[in-house]
């Protein structure tokens, strides 16, 4: 989706990621970082496939996807998104997915908070609609995110095998009212 709400934290706002070269190489060295390439199960990916996928980004109306930046440096550190259409999920809702470029630094929380806040706001309709539920998919050995997921809140519904590449995803969601539940507590 062309344009996005820049959202803004302690530490981080969430941003669209601007369509210049610099944004494009940071993005691939972010992307290729191992503890990435480990985490997702992905290929290192050339500048030319970012400029792709980013603009495919732009135009897909199902795709909600932010840089995240540090407040103090403005450096791109990774990126979160909503989206519809990547995986299939039952209950109607978007799947969100992050990517951290710097592990264990305390950002990845900070971003996804930052977004459930924006997600699940009372009045925030996004896609058309407001959100009741949102999904993640994730492979069981990734085991920082899911420690982050679960710490956020995000509860496991399944384990599946993804008939690709033989590895154990874990399904889980996070509903509105266990987000204002939680985030109250």
């Amino acid at each position: 989706m062309d344009t996005l709400d820049t959202i803004t934290g302690e530490r981080l706002y969430l941003a669209r990621i601007p369509d210049e070269e610099k944004y494009y190489k940071r993005y691939m060295e972010l992307l290729n970082a191992k503890h990435v390439l480990t985490g997702t199960g992905n290929e290192p990916h050339t500048l030319e496939e970012v400029r792709e996928v980013i603009a495919e980004w732009r135009k897909d109306e199902g795709n909600m996807t932010w840089g995240i930046f540090r407040k103090s440096d403005d450096t791109m550190i990774g990126d979160v998104c909503l989206r519809y259409g990547y995986e299939d999920y039952d209950n109607g809702g978007p799947e969100v997915a992050i990517m951290i470029g710097e592990a264990k630094s305390g950002y990845g929380s900070e971003a996804m908070k930052m977004l459930l806040d924006y997600v699940f706001e009372e009045k925030q309709k996004l896609f058309g609609k407001q959100i009741s539920i949102i999904n993640l998919g994730l492979y069981k050995e990734n085991a920082g995110a899911l420690r982050l997921y679960g710490k956020l809140g995000f509860e496991e519904v399944m384990e599946r095998p993804n008939i690709d590449n033989g590895k154990v995803e874990i399904v889980m969601q996070m509903t509105r009212q266990m987000w204002n539940s939680l985030k109250n507590k």
